[in-house]
């Protein structure tokens, strides 16, 4: 295993959550000028629906990161040859399954949605619904050869490809979408890179890796350890579509399109918010694997929880502060007039999300000590809370009551359950994480937002314009931050700036 995959993985997502970003910010008000708020919101609505089926995969792609890392830590290349074939079998099989509940839920569109919708969406629904359905089919083999790839630390090839086929699904919306104005053509695009990316990971694994599919041999005993794991990030994956899809179906179904478009904007920038995050943490996996195979103890786990979540504050609470002074003109500057409620959205959504998310190394070790139970038991209570919050809500006060329902599943599930579940079951001590995790960054935090809103008033009066003012007062806010952090910091970053990974 490459010492320093962990690093390039890191990097290479940082340039991906970039390139993502600018995705969000540039190609997605593109769409939606093409096609209209409509259209936009029928997408949103067909996406978050087909979406939820995705879960029919039944977290093969985790299983598959997880016991690939596992043998590969023990050297074994024969036990992944073998527990890759059973894999392959089991995608085959589940596929199928998803095909035949694809094609039940097809028949629940009308019904479902009739009332709020036109004949011509209702039309455009059951197009788009197909073509998402193809690419969720494909994309459950894509994400077992990602699991192979990512299991061997060879993550600046995976997210290599995923940038690749980021900028091509860009250059195929802005050449196709002005000729055809169809949302039609974004899904397309899609599914077709999907394809691309499925035999690129396969001859990546054959060629490079030199790893072979072996049918022949059925382990009954790693059959049945690996399908108890697969089957807690099912019902996890159930969990995460539900809290990630109800607020669109919902909100598309009992107050129309309309809303939906709002709605999906304030979850764009929650998304990215997200992925700020799992740049690091979504590559940490064999790295944990190999410290616990190695003997790491209770407390070794912890300092590298903290060392990993001070990175990912920086991060997060330079944004989330950034937000909370200059949300407003953001989205005032993104899309005009029209999206206002769109900054308490991802203000609801965002700032519960921030603890879990810089505590999320603790997941990789409940997945390399397969630990995963608790965690999937939380979440589908909080779930069931959300789903609660969000149906009866969003009839009776519209789509603030969704983000509510979700952020209070986060805090139920995610915040109070497993910080006591950490504590009790790995031993870490989560109020020195947290602490130590926080502490150097706070400072910088509130000398930047407090002179980011001294300054604002005053910025804005003196500059005409929408872009031009936030700008300037991003500028202040990152100079101020960037100074604040550094001095507070000096220590941290001397000893990144040292270690050879992660």
């Amino acid at each position: 295993m490459k010492r320093n995959g962990a690093k390039i993985g890191a990097v290479m997502s940082y340039i991906l959550i970039l390139l993502n970003t600018a995705y969000g910010l540039i190609v997605t008000p593109f769409i939606l000028k093409q096609v209209g708020s409509s259209d936009y919101g029928v997408y949103k609505t067909v996406a978050s629906m087909s979406a939820s089926l995705a879960v029919l995969d039944l977290g093969f792609s985790g299983t598959v990161l997880r016991f690939v890392a596992k043998f590969n830590a023990e050297n074994n290349r024969t036990k992944i040859n073998e527990y890759l074939g059973m894999a392959l079998i089991q995608t085959f099989v589940v596929s199928g399954v998803f095909a035949l509940v694809g094609c039940g839920v097809y028949f629940a569109i009308d019904p479902a949605y009739s009332s709020e919708f036109s004949a011509e969406e209702l039309h455009l629904t059951k197009q788009l619904y197909w073509i998402l359905l193809a690419n969720i089919g494909l994309t459950f083999f894509d994400n077992v050869l990602f699991g192979v790839i990512a299991g061997h630390n060879e993550f600046g090839f995976a997210n290599g490809m995923k940038i690749l086929l980021l900028l091509a699904k860009t250059a195929a919306i802005y050449l196709f979408l002005p000729l055809f104005r169809s949302v039609i053509v974004v899904v397309t695009a899609q599914a077709i890179l999907t394809a691309i990316a499925l035999l690129a990971y396969y001859l990546f694994i054959r060629c490079k890796l030199k790893i072979r599919f072996v049918f022949g041999k059925w382990d009954k005993a790693l059959f049945k350890e690996s399908f108890g794991y697969t089957m807690l990030l099912f019902t996890q994956s159930i969990v995460i579509q539900f809290n990630g899809n109800v607020d669109n179906m919902v909100i598309g179904a009992v107050k129309g399109t309309e809303m939906v478009t709002v709605y999906s904007f304030a979850i764009v920038i929650f998304n990215m918010y997200e992925q700020l995050s799992f740049s690091i943490s979504g590559v940490m996996l064999p790295t944990v694997t190999n410290r616990i195979h190695d003997g790491a103890t209770s407390r070794d786990l912890e300092d590298l929880v903290i060392r990993v979540g001070k990175i990912q504050f920086l991060l997060l609470g330079a944004i989330l502060c950034g937000f909370v002074a200059l949300g407003r003109e953001f989205f005032a500057a993104w899309l005009g007039a029209g999206y206002e409620d769109c900054y308490l959205l991802a203000l609801i959504l965002m700032i519960p999300v921030t603890v879990p998310l810089i505590q999320n190394v603790c997941i990789s070790i409940l997945r390399a000590r397969n630990l995963m139970g608790f965690r999937t038991l939380s979440l589908l209570y909080a779930t069931a809370v959300n789903v609660v919050v969000t149906i009866v809500g969003t009839i009776l006060y519209g789509y603030f009551a969704a983000a509510i329902g979700t952020a209070l599943s986060t805090v139920i599930g995610s915040i109070i359950s497993m910080n006591i579940y950490y504590k009790r079951k790995l031993g870490l001590n989560v109020f020195r994480m947290f602490f130590l995790t926080v502490r150097d960054a706070v400072p910088a935090l509130l000398c930047a937002t407090a002179a980011t809103f001294a300054a604002k008033s005053w910025i804005y009066g003196n500059w005409a314009g929408r872009w031009m003012p936030f700008l300037l007062c991003g500028a202040l806010f990152i100079a101020v931050y960037g100074v604040v952090a550094v001095i507070f910091n000096k220590a941290a970053l001397k000893d990144l700036l040292r270690r050879n990974s992660v």
